[in-house]
């Protein structure tokens, strides 16, 4: 049986479902068919646009270094109204556990990827939950695949609220462009987000050494940021590792670098089938920082491996501890 919305719905929650409408057409969901669709359909109707595009895919991809460079956050965006009604309709909090000095630079890890890392969009994209004042002084970016930013106009999108490429080199310029400079990086990464599911918190994070280099290069603290109703905002198709469709999805994710999660979540006028996230609390509990020296020259694989091993006892320990106030449903 179907759960219809259409009568009885207060003002504040269509507005807030109105501003998770607006994310969709701008997320990888919906946003990149959409702008795909607006560039190149809009030529065939007005020809004469052909040599502006052209021009403007030339300049992204092969000018603009802003991915790589800090990005180009608009704060005003940042800080527009409709993140707020965009954080409520889960709603979506962000808990400090700790003050971060902001003469240090901090590497903030995000767990777990979720299917679209909702509460990383709301707590740090956005000042929606208040992040500019509970860590003041820390001027942060998130990190993205790098291939988002060839994709015409949807790549402005995300630079508007301080997205930039997560390579290696980018990672390590946005860590170091001066005191306080942060960067927030979704460890788990396209694979974690096929095992995504209501009740499961299952972690890509073994063999992922890559951000602890990061940290030992720059000398930033690794913040371990969980999120604790993060994979409960949609349902996905079952997905065992070795079935039909897990082997299919891990191709497209080898070839591309992106997931394809066979997702169900609810409509605009229906709670029952649809694109759109169920609404679902999301806690963001940021840990405690750990502090790691900065090493010059090549790191030795044992000390990659201490270090690996103290962040993810730094991790376990955050979620030792809220796991029984925040995910009692697990």
């Amino acid at each position: 049986m179907v759960h219809w919305s259409f009568l009885h719905v207060p003002l504040e929650r269509r507005l807030q479902t109105a501003a998770v409408l607006f994310w969709f057409f701008a997320s990888p969901l919906g946003g990149v068919p959409m702008f795909l669709y607006i560039c190149f359909f809009s030529t065939f109707i007005f020809p004469i646009l052909l040599p502006f595009l052209v021009i403007y895919i030339i300049w992204a991809i092969f000018i603009d270094k802003a991915p790589t460079k800090g990005g180009r956050p608009w704060k005003a965006f940042r800080n527009a109204k409709i993140w707020k009604y965009f954080s409520s309709y889960f709603p979506v909090e962000l808990k400090k556990t700790e003050s971060l000095d902001p003469e240090r630079n901090y590497l903030f890890c995000y767990h777990p990827h979720g299917v679209l890392s909702i509460g990383a969009v709301c707590n740090f994209a956005s000042n929606a939950t208040g992040f500019n004042e509970k860590f003041p002084g820390l001027d942060i970016r998130l990190g993205t695949l790098n291939i988002n930013f060839f994709i015409p106009i949807y790549r402005e999108w995300l630079l508007a609220v301080g997205l930039v490429s997560v390579s290696y080199q980018s990672c390590i310029h946005n860590l170091t462009r001066g005191k306080g400079a942060s960067l927030l990086i979704v460890v788990g990464g396209a694979k974690e987000s096929l095992d995504a599911r209501p009740g499961k918190s299952t972690l890509t994070l073994q063999n992922r050494k890559g951000f602890i280099k990061v940290a030992l290069k720059t000398g930033a603290a690794l913040v371990p940021v969980y999120s604790f109703g993060e994979n409960d905002l949609w349902d996905q198709l079952e997905n065992p590792e070795g079935s039909a469709v897990r082997k299919w999805q891990d191709k497209i994710e080898g070839v591309l670098g992106f997931a394809l999660p066979l997702l169900r979540g609810r409509g605009v006028f229906n709670y029952d089938f649809g694109l759109l996230p169920f609404r679902q609390r999301v806690v963001s509990v940021v840990g405690k920082p750990l502090l790691c020296p900065k090493i010059e020259g090549e790191i030795d694989q044992k000390v990659l491996d201490l270090w690996h091993q103290r962040y993810l006892d730094n991790l376990k320990e955050l979620y030792d501890q809220y796991k029984d106030v925040y995910y009692k449903n697990r």
